[in-house]
């Protein structure tokens, strides 16, 4: 329009159609413009132009014909370019202020969006109750029905109110639906609202439970603990280590050091630990401490590196266990004493014993050679049969004495083993008939002629097996196994010896109950067999002497 009318003006070779056109431009302006502050410029200009054209009028030849038109030609046009500059400048704040109002829209929306997924509860609410705007979290706590009616807390409405009427922030602590909250209500008086946020305090609750029941297990334990730092400082430690060293107050171990509380004896230990906890991570000994009275407390350490350069301590009160351990050395010492005395004893006892009844075997072999009847030689007989059983007891106790003291020795000589197997049972096959058994015995192709060992002994313990194999055997066979293998070095063999009888046999359970001293597998053969239950446990022993297993 403010064109239009200017070329119109143009036109209209009088100035009436100039005062019109202005009048409508200002008319237009003020119609279509409806910022105060662009319209006022627009005034300006419009007055502007008016102002260009008296002036240019005043100063202009008036001998031209054109002088009016041409004038308002160029007072519009000086008015239309200002006027197009002020609007393009205000089309391009327009833009920025788009583009500013679009990015805070943006902003808003992702904070509206925030608010409402976020874990806290969050809601505002009118002086009558009403909730006004609420996120998500809170309708699921503080709502309840299709119509999303607010069920507060214990204690809400009424802090709720105090906000309103003191115009001041409250705090309340609550339960809700198994949630420890903590509200705060915050009013704003001048809209009638007060702004409501939860924060929810059930984890950290329960983590604090958990953190105080570890304290007080640390705390009530009956051992010591402690934290330790690097330079050996106490920086935790709980009543019992305090106890332990002799401190009636926690307070006496502050700035204390780990050294202060170690026996002299015991402070180069310090080292050993340092290079096993930077090795191992974890050392453990016992420690003597020196208590704060100045007396030693016997005391079971262990230190472990926890992260950070400090070590966790565990300290036990190891005074009983002491005291019980020198018991039982004492104890041990006493038995080991006792069980001397007694080997000793029998030792002496068989040896005194040994010496005469070898007297009274050899007068009844001389008193059997002289002429006696028939009655008197059985008296003879059962006098050498019955010494020999007791010789052969005696010798047993004095063995097993010996074994028992440590005192047992073994020689080394050469000698034929197949001809000491065959003495063995040659001198067995009497015995053997009669109880009408069969004693045989085999040896390997491959064994060894010739071998370095105690013949005495192993003579010995083959008598036994043999003897006990015919005594708890009739109308059988006992077989003797010789055989050899390699042994663990170049130019040893182990020899394997087995004697296999077809008797009365031994109940499994037995088996173990053999090699104990005095112990036979059933006591009834005591009575009808005889024996002292030492043989097969002197055997045993014998060969374990000898590097040797024995097993049934």
């Amino acid at each position: 329009l403010f064109i239009t009318f200017n070329i119109a003006a143009w036109l209209n070779p009088g100035e009436s159609g100039l005062v019109l056109n202005y009048l409508v431009s200002l008319a237009t302006v003020h119609l279509a413009i409806q910022d105060l502050k662009l319209r006022r410029l627009n005034y300006v200009i419009i007055g502007l132009s008016f102002l260009f054209y008296i002036l240019t009028e005043s100063v202009w030849d008036h001998s031209r014909t054109d002088q009016p038109s041409a004038l308002i030609l160029l007072s519009s046009l000086l008015a239309l370019i200002f006027v197009g500059v002020l609007h393009y400048v205000q089309i391009l704040k327009s833009n920025a202020k788009l583009n500013q109002v679009e990015l805070e829209l943006k902003a808003a929306r992702k904070f509206t969006e925030f608010v409402n997924e976020s874990a806290l509860p969050l809601f505002r609410v009118n002086e009558n109750g009403d909730a006004l705007l609420m996120n998500e979290s809170a309708r699921y706590l503080f709502t309840s029905g299709e119509e999303n009616r607010l069920n507060y807390p214990p204690g809400c409405s009424d802090a709720i109110f105090q906000a309103f009427a003191a115009n001041t922030k409250q705090i309340l602590p609550t339960y809700i639906n198994g949630r420890h909250l903590r509200l705060n209500i915050t009013p704003n008086i001048d809209s009638n609202f007060v702004d409501i946020y939860g924060e929810d305090f059930t984890e950290v609750e329960e983590a604090n439970k958990q953190v105080q029941d570890l304290t007080n297990a640390i705390d009530f334990s009956a051992d010591g603990v402690a934290v330790i730092s690097s330079d050996w400082k106490f920086n935790y430690f709980n009543q019992s280590f305090a106890f332990i060293l002799g401190c009636k107050k926690k307070e006496e171990l502050i700035d204390q050091t780990l050294q202060a509380f170690l026996a002299p004896e015991n402070q180069e230990i310090l080292t050993e630990i340092e290079q096993d906890i930077r090795q191992a991570k974890v050392w453990r000994g016992e420690v003597q401490c020196r208590r704060i009275d100045g007396t030693l407390q016997e005391t079971y350490l262990t230190l472990t590196r926890i992260p950070g350069g400090s070590m966790m301590a565990y300290l036990k009160d190891n005074t009983h266990i002491k005291n019980y351990q020198n018991q039982l050395i004492l104890a041990k010492e006493a038995a080991e004493a006792t069980t001397k005395a007694k080997s000793d004893f029998l030792a002496t006892m068989s040896h005194e014993i040994r010496t005469p009844m070898n007297g009274v075997l050899g007068m009844s072999t001389l008193l059997s050679y002289t002429e006696l009847s028939e009655e008197q030689n059985e008296f003879v007989e059962t006098i050498q049969h019955s010494g020999q059983n007791l010789l052969t007891i005696i010798n047993e106790i004095l063995d097993f004495s010996k074994i028992e003291a440590g005192k047992m020795g073994l020689e080394t000589a050469e000698f034929d083993l197949n001809k000491m197997v065959k003495n063995i049972v040659n001198l067995s096959s009497h015995r053997a008939s009669t109880k009408s058994n069969i004693l045989s015995y085999t040896c390997t192709k491959d064994m060894p002629s010739v071998v370095f060992g105690d013949e005495n002994r192993i003579t010995q313990i083959l008598n036994n097996l043999i003897g006990n194999a015919l005594k708890f055997t009739k109308n059988g066979t006992v077989v003797v196994n010789v055989d050899s293998s390699e042994g663990s070095m170049p130019g040893n063999s182990k020899l394997h010896f087995s004697v296999m009888d077809s008797g009365i046999g031994i109940a499994p359970e037995k088996i173990e109950s053999l090699f104990e001293p005095f112990t036979q597998a059933d006591s009834s053969t005591t009575r009808k067999y005889g024996g002292t239950g030492l043989g097969l446990a002197i055997c045993k022993r014998l060969v374990e002497l000898m590097g040797g297993k024995f097993h049934v």
